[in-house]
């Protein structure tokens, strides 16, 4: 299914849980204080008490992190403005004075066990009650403190005077190490051409590979490679049917992850993994607009054609979502199974007048659906992603004249002259060979985007100031894809895909850019 994916992106342009990362430069007590700041305890039996009603937790129900993020900057959610808790802003001489209008001293390390333990700022303040009060002894106190003095250079492990160390993270045998193999070629050529360009900020770039096959999954390889160096971002990773593994560990790890092509389904809460394109759940609400912007039928009869080969799209979601009223619910949901006769399939439907249909499956089963209804002439629009389609499939649904209407993230028509040409000199003066490209063009839209955030930061370079920059960005040309815009919960860099029509009719262009902002 990967392979097939990857061809059906070239014929359109044609034609694991984690340990600490790199924790030896923490002592014993600051490993263990980044264990109870991240995860709410270390085999100690910590309570976390909440709000008015003093409703108690475990503490690793409501880990510090949870709310103030593993680099202590805060994240606002459902109303809630976290504070700053890296030891520089707490320790301001100054004191603080919060948007609340709330001010007091600066902390100090006792003040800061009696915030965490009894709700109160240093001049007797309360604090906010969504601050939860925990059950610490002196110990697990002492322990807190001494990684909150670390917290604000704790995760800019990988960057030096001279150099910064970014991963790629690729596969190193099966049948995707091809592509690998290019993606990591063409990180370390563009890398060495920034080098030799002086760099940023006169730090060299310099590219370690976290190769994986079979015998260890893309997380232990990433693991291995931070265990015994460090590592200051992943860098366009190809990890296929990993990817939520992967989103799990930077997040734990702290660690930005620029530019993976994630297929599936992204959890709400990630901070620190910045993809290119739009998920295929995202997808699919792509084709519930398209339908209804463009297709727009008078008296719509939707159904969804679920197969045992298709990958869990959310079509349900999907339509519930974007649909604009109860004409938009499914009248059938059906389910192709192996021993299923496609063709009844096919005259259910038709007697069901049914003329618009999600499908969810691969694509023989599409092409044999094709064919059953083109044998009675009857043209339902069929959308579909087009992760599954092969170049074959896409010929023949075009011979049947079939109005099946696939969403893709990026086509050919993306993609500048120039930038082209840009893509193709590096190609040539490096040796790359002209494989693979959509994956080339992503790789290389992957690794601009990490220069472009490393620019930005200076030279007083940290994850967090590098993850803040990332989500700063709006609209960074790349000439490969469309423009790249990210935010505070923004971690898709292009939100939207095409929906191209392969077999359309008179009034229908051949691909129309759906946006999802």
């Amino acid at each position: 299914m990967l392979r097939r994916h990857v061809s059906a992106v070239i014929g359109l342009t044609a034609l694991g849980l984690m340990t600490p990362a790199c924790a030896g430069d923490l002592t014993a007590q600051e490993q263990r204080g980044r264990q109870l700041y991240r995860e709410g305890g270390y085999g100690t039996n910590i309570t976390a008490t909440l709000g008015q009603e003093s409703l108690s937790l475990p503490a690793t129900k409501v880990p510090c992190a949870s709310c103030h993020g593993p680099d202590g900057l805060g994240r606002p959610e459902a109303g809630v403005v976290p504070s700053d808790i890296t030891w520089a802003n707490l320790t301001k001489p100054y004191g603080l004075r919060h948007d609340n209008g709330r001010s007091h001293p600066s902390y100090t390390a006792d003040s800061i066990i009696r915030a965490v333990t009894g709700g109160v700022d240093p001049a007797g303040n309360v604090l906010d009650r969504a601050m939860p009060r925990y059950t610490l002894d002196g110990t697990t106190a002492e322990d807190l403190v001494a990684y909150l003095k670390r917290l604000g250079s704790d995760g800019d492990r990988g960057v030096g005077a001279t150099e910064i160390a970014v991963a790629a993270v690729v596969p190193g045998s099966g049948q995707l190490a091809g592509i690998g193999s290019v993606v990591g070629r063409l990180l370390s050529a563009h890398f060495d051409r920034i080098n030799r360009d002086g760099g940023i900020y006169n730090r060299q770039i310099v590219l370690k590979a976290a190769a994986f096959d079979s015998s260890r999954s893309a997380v232990d390889a990433l693991q291995r490679l931070m265990s015994e160096t460090e590592v200051f971002a992943v860098v366009a990773p190809v990890v296929f049917g990993q990817d939520a593994a992967l989103a799990e560990f930077s997040e734990r790890a702290a660690l930005p992850v620029v530019g993976p092509l994630a297929l599936y389904r992204r959890s709400e809460r990630q901070d620190f993994t910045f993809y290119l394109t739009a998920s295929l759940d995202d997808q699919v609400r792509v084709l519930v607009k398209y339908a209804q912007n463009q297709l727009a039928p008078a008296n719509p009869k939707i159904a969804i054609v679920s197969s045992d080969d298709g990958t869990g799209l959310a079509i349900d979601d999907a339509i519930r979502r974007e649909g604009r009223n109860a004409e938009w619910t499914p009248a059938l949901s059906l389910q192709l199974r192996g021993g299923t006769a496609i063709a009844d399939i096919a005259s259910q439907l038709r007697r069901e007048a049914v003329n618009i249909i999600f499908y969810d499956g691969g694509a023989d089963r599409l092409v044999a659906f094709a064919e059953e209804a083109a044998q009675v002439a009857w043209q339902p629009a069929i959308l579909t992603v087009g992760q599954p389609l092969t170049r074959e499939s896409l010929v023949r649904l075009r011979e049947l004249g079939a109005r099946v209407f696939a969403a893709y993230p990026l086509l050919g028509s993306d993609q500048s002259p120039d930038a082209l040409e840009r893509l193709h000199s590096l190609q040539a003066d490096y040796g790359i060979p002209a494989q693979h490209l959509p994956m080339q063009a992503a790789a290389l839209v992957s690794a601009r985007v990490l220069i472009e955030g490393l620019q930005r930061v200076g030279r007083d370079l940290t994850r967090a100031k590098f993850v803040a920059a990332l989500a700063a960005l709006q609209n960074l040309e790349t000439g490969l894809m469309r423009p790249i815009s990210f935010g505070p919960n923004r971690r898709t860099g292009v939100r939207g895909a095409h929906v191209v029509a392969l077999g359309r009719g008179r009034n229908e262009p051949e691909h129309v850019w759906i946006p999802l902002d």
